[in-house]
Parts: C-alpha cells; structure tokens; sequence
C-alpha cells in the first residue's frame, strides 16, 4: 500500500505532447525536431530518421512510408522518380484496383517504369529486408508498453484500494446522517450533527480530489501508451506484404509459373509451418535444377528472394498477432484505470473530470448543494429560499418564520 496517494507515481513513463503524429508520413527532418520537443518516437522510425540524417544527398521532401522504412539512396531515389513519372501518366491508371496493397501498387509502378524483373527483385528485397526489421524492432518496444501499462494499472489500483480504506467509515457516517436528514418520520439533525454532515462532506472531497488528482496523471500516461502502441499500425502488414510480393517474383525470376506457385502457395499452407512449407518447396526446386542455381544468375536470385520473402511474410505475419496483443492488453490496463476512477467516484463523490479547482473551493459549496436539498425535502416552507449549511442562519430563518 502507498504511504500517499500523490506518491504513486513522480515521472512520466511515455513523453508525448501530441497524439494526433502519423509518424509514417513524417519526414526524417520532422521526426528530429519532434524528438528534440520531448516527442516518444517509435523506435523503428527513429532508427530510420537517424539513418537518412546521415545521408548527404538524401530528399529532404521523402517520408517514412513513402520508402518503406528503406534507409538506400539509391532506392529511395528510384522510388521517387517512379512516382514522379506515374503521376505525369496519370498514376490513377496504376493503382485503380483497390484490392492492391501497398506492395502490390509500388511493384505496379515499377513495372509501369520498366524496371527489369531482376531489378524488381534486388528492390522489393529491400524493401521487404526493411519492413521485417521494422516488425522486429516493433516487438521490443510493444513488451515495453505492455509492462508500462500494467505498471500504471497496478498503481490506479492501489490508488482506489486505499481511497476506499480511508472513506469506508466516512462514508458510513455520512450517509447515515443524509438517510436520516431524508427521513421525514425522524428528528431534524441537530447543530452538531449539521456541522457534522459539512466537514465529512469536506473530507471526503479531498480525498477523492487528490485521489483523482494521481489518477488523471495515470491516465495521461497509459493513454500515451495506447498511442504509442497504435503507432505500429501497418508496420507489420507491410512486412507481411512485401515478403509475400518479394517471394513472388522470386518465383518468377525462376520461372514458376502462375498455377505451379498457387500449387507451392497450396504445399506451404498445408504444412503444419507455413513459413517451412515453403521453403521446403522453394528448396526442392532448387535441388532439382542445381545447374541452372549455380550458373544462372537470376533464377538464383529468385530462389534467393523467396526465401527472404516466406520468411519476413511470416514475420509480418507473427507480427500483426503480436501487435494486436499489445493492443489488447494495453487496453485492458487502461481499463483499469478508468475503473479505479469510477471506483473513487463512487466513494467520495468527486468524479474524473472534476479538479482542484472546480471541485473543492473547498467541498463547501458542493455541501451546501447537498444539504439545501435535504433542508427543502424536510420542510417545504423553506423550499422558496436560499438555504445554507450553517446551522445557526437555518435556525434564524426559521425564527423569522415562526416556526420555532
């Protein structure tokens, strides 16, 4: 149990002054700066900002998913000169089939630019190497997300656990007393119990005030989690995609042809490891034609591209199942936290969304609200006035009214 309640938690554990990034679509010169203003940036685009910051000559226009996360010059300067030639031909021609992924739609211009089949190999190698690293380095920052979160739920937890320890007898009381001031067939509150019912009303908001007060910093942190965990969406599928594209046309390149890769994509899915499946498959033809692996070039580099494919396509793939996990997980602790706010809500009266300021000036005014209402439902010639808290200004009113 904590010592105090505005003890639980001293330090930000994520930094993040604005949900609202798409750090994809962030150049490397803005992903600088934004981490230089105290910005969490995902691991996978840092490392690659940082990589483009040491290139001399690299586009200061490019962003992180208009490369995919490739840290080439050479690529990144073909990839823009595609795009800049596909949009002088009317780039909707290419990429009018909305069933295209993103791999699939760069491949088309690609080929839509000539690029040679050998060259799309070497590039969507690449690209496809990039986007499984990117799943990789997504892997570490999610586990520390996951703990993060949990760390945060686990303090609003206890946060709620000794909030409820301390007002349990408060609130005993105190409601003991307003079902009394309720009950039309029992005795007025006397002064002592008015003044009574006033500063239990004043305790209870402020300790629900400094509870709220730690948990709306909890909460700010968990929910910088949840950005940060949802800043990942995509970086795996891209992996999934660009292996499955990569493989392809590596079997292309070694001249499998359309029927016989549905057969290899039937083999692989039929293994009890798809990603072995395949390279299994992919490994048997090569056996067979040994001669042509060792003596032809571009039959080798097909071979050599769907291996690297099937295996980051099953990096995407575990991938997107780890992230969903975080997601879930994440969630569940912000959960968490949101409960403990109600839970402190429910004990003192001061909700979430209430602060110091407009809370507690102090619970005097809440108080007064509380007890007029009493005052009125206990007698209904008072109901035309202004009722206070103060036993003695209640007791005036009712001798100028004669009713005492």
């Amino acid at each position: 149990m904590v010592d105090a309640i505005g003890s639980v938690s001293n330090k930000p554990i994520v930094k993040s002054k604005d949900a609202s990034i798409n750090w994809q679509q962030c150049t490397a010169d803005e992903i600088k700066e934004y981490e230089g203003q105290g910005e969490d940036v995902p691991a996978a685009i840092l490392a690659w900002a940082n990589e483009i910051a040491k290139i001399a000559n690299a586009p200061d226009d490019v962003t992180y998913e208009m490369v995919n996360g490739s840290t080439s010059i050479e690529e990144i300067n073909q990839v823009l000169a595609v795009t800049d030639s596909a949009n002088a031909n009317d780039k909707d021609e290419t990429d009018s089939n909305t069933n295209m992924n993103r791999a699939q739609a760069e491949r088309s211009l690609l080929q839509a630019g000539g690029t040679t089949l050998s060259d799309q190999g070497r590039i969507f190698m690449n690209k496809s190497a990039a986007a499984a690293g990117a799943t990789d380095g997504m892997a570490g920052v999610l586990e520390g997300a996951i703990a993060a979160s949990a760390t945060l739920a686990a303090s609003a937890d206890e946060v709620a656990a000794q909030t409820a320890s301390e007002t349990n007898a408060l609130r005993g009381e105190y409601d003991a007393l307003v079902a009394r001031a309720r009950d039309n067939t029992s005795e007025p509150l006397t002064e002592a119990e008015q003044a009574r019912l006033t500063a239990l009303g004043a305790q209870l908001t402020q300790i629900g005030t400094r509870a709220q007060a730690t948990l709306a910093g909890l909460d700010g942190e968990a929910e910088a989690l949840r950005t940060s965990v949802s800043a990942f969406n995509g970086i795996p599928e891209n992996a999934l995609d660009f292996g499955n594209e990569t493989t392809t046309i590596g079997m292309e390149l070694m001249g499998v042809s359309q029927d016989k890769q549905a057969s290899v994509t039937d083999k692989a899915a039929a293994a009890s490891d798809a990603k072995d499946g395949a390279l299994n498959v992919i490994r048997n033809n090569s056996k067979l034609n040994l001669s042509r692996f060792l003596f032809d070039a571009d039959y080798r580099l097909g071979v050599n591209a769907s291996r690297q494919g099937t295996s980051d396509a099953q990096t995407g793939a575990e991938g997107v199942g780890t992230r969903t996990s975080a997601e879930a997980q994440v969630d569940s602790n912000v959960g968490r936290v949101r409960t403990a706010q109600a839970s402190i809500e429910n004990d003192t009266f001061v909700g979430a969304n209430e602060t110091p300021t407009n809370t507690n000036g102090d619970r005097a005014q809440q108080t007064e609200t509380t007890d007029e209402t009493i005052a009125k439902e206990k007698d209904i010639t008072l109901a035309d006035e202004t009722i206070t808290t103060d036993p003695n200004e209640i007791q005036k009113r009712k001798e100028r009214k004669g009713l005492t």
